[in-house]
């Protein structure tokens, strides 16, 4: 299963805040998508 844990355990170079950043991020690209505020067209 993928989840910000999981890709944080493979891709991480030693940030021990990277989890909780890509959370950040994924939250705002959903926010974003259900607002229609995206960048995509």
């Amino acid at each position: 299963m993928v989840t910000t844990s999981t890709v944080a355990a493979r891709y991480n170079v030693g940030d021990p805040a990277y989890a909780k950043k890509l959370n950040y991020c994924l939250a705002t690209m959903r926010k974003s998508a259900v607002n229609g505020d995206g960048c995509a067209p």
